[in-house]
């Protein structure tokens, strides 16, 4: 009798002391649980904040390049403004002279007459410019891809330059390459190279001189001496023709650079075919 009450009091410690253990053992979990959760929850926290602190920089970049973009559209506008006002102007004043005026001379109709004819060049000009930027900048414009020889191109915008009337430009030409293929829409390539080397309405002399180039990825392309206004930094900026070639190489991943008194135009040697607005004629 005393063995088995002895046995049954150390029986019923060891139940008492295992449930002693498991009961810690639950607290143990429990308290580990509720710190990886917690950890968790910290963790998460602050993935979280890193996130919105991510997205706030690139909402305040964004807010930042909508800004600059407003105010360099408002800068375009007005210049476009005042650019089209000018021979809007000429043709309105003139017109009205021409209309009214009976005592004039013959020199001075033809004079007038020569006015309004260029002013009225330069208001076609300038509008086909703003409808062209307007066309590339929403993607809309759509481009003929093909294969063409640029050295040829090049030469050919020479001759193209040289057979305008009126035109008093002396162009050079230099290159070290026979031939080299690009893919390119021909047709804007040569309206990209006419627009940095002569100006249809400006009649003074002058003398253009280009290069062509090539490394491995892009071709090279330097023109100095353009008639395109390059030293006068807000004139950069604002000139149309500026923005339509360069928009227009981005669109292709070109590049276009003004440098003191050149223009320096890249264009890649091999060009994805990823853009929306591209019509493939490749063979």
């Amino acid at each position: 009798e005393a063995y088995q009450a002895n046995y049954k009091i150390k029986s019923a410690l060891l139940a008492k002391e295992k449930n002693e253990k498991l009961n810690n053992w639950l607290i143990l979990g429990s308290i580990s649980l509720f710190i990886m959760l917690l950890l968790g929850m910290t963790l998460r926290a602050l993935y979280v904040r890193r996130i919105l602190r991510e997205s706030e920089e690139k909402t305040r970049r964004a807010w930042l390049t909508v800004d600059a973009t407003n105010k360099m559209k408002e800068s375009f506008l007005r210049n476009i403004t005042y650019q089209i006002r000018l021979p809007l102007n000429s043709v309105v004043g003139l017109s009205e002279v021409l209309s009214t005026e009976k005592d004039l001379s013959l020199d001075q109709i033809k004079e007038c007459s020569t006015v309004i004819k260029k002013s009225a060049a330069e208001l076609i000009q300038m509008i086909t410019d703003i409808l062209d930027l307007s066309r590339l900048e929403s993607g809309m414009m759509r481009f003929k891809v093909q294969e063409c020889d640029v050295v040829q191109l090049c030469k050919e915008a020479k001759m193209m330059v040289e057979m305008q009337e009126g035109i008093q430009v002396r162009l050079a030409f230099h290159t070290e390459l026979d031939s080299l293929t690009i893919q390119a829409d021909s047709s804007r390539f040569m309206k990209l190279l006419s627009s940095v080397l002569y100006n249809p309405l400006d009649e003074t002399p002058y003398e253009v001189t280009y290069t062509l180039a090539c490394d491995e990825e892009a071709v090279l392309i330097v023109v100095t001496g353009s008639p395109l206004p390059i030293a006068n930094k807000e004139e950069q900026e604002e000139h149309i023709r500026h923005k339509i070639n360069r928009t227009y190489l981005q669109a292709f991943g070109g590049t276009y650079r003004m440098e003191e008194d050149r223009i320096l135009i890249t264009y890649p040697r091999k060009m994805v075919m990823a853009k929306g607005n591209m019509t493939s004629t490749l063979t």
